[in-house]
């Protein structure tokens, strides 16, 4: 057990605040505005419809069962989502499009977050667009592979004892903590993203469940300073607020993620590797 949390938070603390700390706040903050505008555009025009089906199902079951007044209570239930008005128009279809590309991007961002808080940059995005597609593929389908293999572990886990859905879910979750480092800072391809995380995971998993749990606690008291501030913004002004604070949490998170990264490298792989992290010009050495 070498990873020491303190020193990841404290390390998360000033990294987030460095100058590219600000820069990919801003850059998450942009996107989830434009998410959310998107969001907001596509629920506008699928809830009136969704409510509309949902009342006839309803309707219909308690004519079925002989109740008509039962039926008439649930008339009329769609109408107060008719006036559903989004926080700005946008054609649906344009909505869907910037939604999925403001997910691709983002899932862009979080890579290029993860390599630039593992490098010792400070001023600016390290090798932003290196290997950047083929990164991005690879994190995609390995955040599908550690759902799956998640969800799964939790089933079986349930299987055997209650509790035992959780643990197990949660020991394989741990495992996998450092998928997207590994595709960001060393270009693995997904399988070996996975085997390399297993590796430097091993014999901490307890420590990284707890720093998990600590960046869980603290994203949920964000949240819930978060919703009583918006609750009194209304409109756009509530989302850029809500976007902005959503982006410092995944800022830290990252910077957090990239020191335990950093230092389980350092302790578990050759003495060449963990030396090249203290040194950003020595990235591009094959050999890295």
């Amino acid at each position: 057990m070498v990873l020491d949390i303190g020193a990841a938070l404290s390390a998360g603390v000033s990294r987030a605040t460095n100058r590219n700390g600000l820069l990919l706040l801003g850059l998450f903050a942009l996107l989830s505005v434009v998410s959310g505008l998107a969001t907001s555009a596509v629920v506008a025009e699928l809830l009136p419809q969704f409510v509309e089906q949902f009342e006839r199902t309803l309707v219909e079951t308690a004519q079925q069962q002989g109740d008509p007044e039962l039926a008439e209570q649930y008339e009329g239930i769609s109408a107060e989502t008719e006036d559903a008005e989004p926080l700005v128009p946008i054609p649906y279809g344009v909505a869907v499009a910037l939604g999925l590309l403001a997910l691709l991007l983002t899932e862009a961002v979080r890579i290029v977050a993860d390599r630039t808080f593992v490098s010792d940059e400070t001023e600016g995005l390290y090798e932003p667009t290196r290997n950047l597609p083929l990164a991005l593929v690879n994190s995609i389908v390995a955040a599908i592979v550690v759902g799956v293999v998640v969800g799964v572990g939790f089933l079986v886990g349930l299987v055997g004892l209650f509790v035992g859905g959780p643990i197990l879910a949660s020991f394989l979750a741990m495992s996998f903590f450092f998928v997207r480092q590994e595709i960001a800072v060393e270009d693995e391809n997904f399988v070996d993203a996975l085997l390399g995380s297993w590796s430097l995971a091993k014999g901490d998993r307890l420590q990284l469940f707890v720093l998990a749990l600590v960046l869980f606690i603290v994203g949920v008291l964000f949240n819930q300073v978060l919703g009583l501030v918006t609750g009194v913004i209304p409109g756009v002004a509530g989302l850029v607020v809500n976007s902005v604070v959503t982006a410092a949490v995944a800022v830290f998170a990252s910077a957090v993620a990239a020191d335990a990264y950093r230092q389980l490298v350092a302790a578990k792989r050759t003495p060449a590797s963990a030396e090249r992290l203290d040194d950003a010009d020595e990235w591009n050495d094959p050999a890295w």
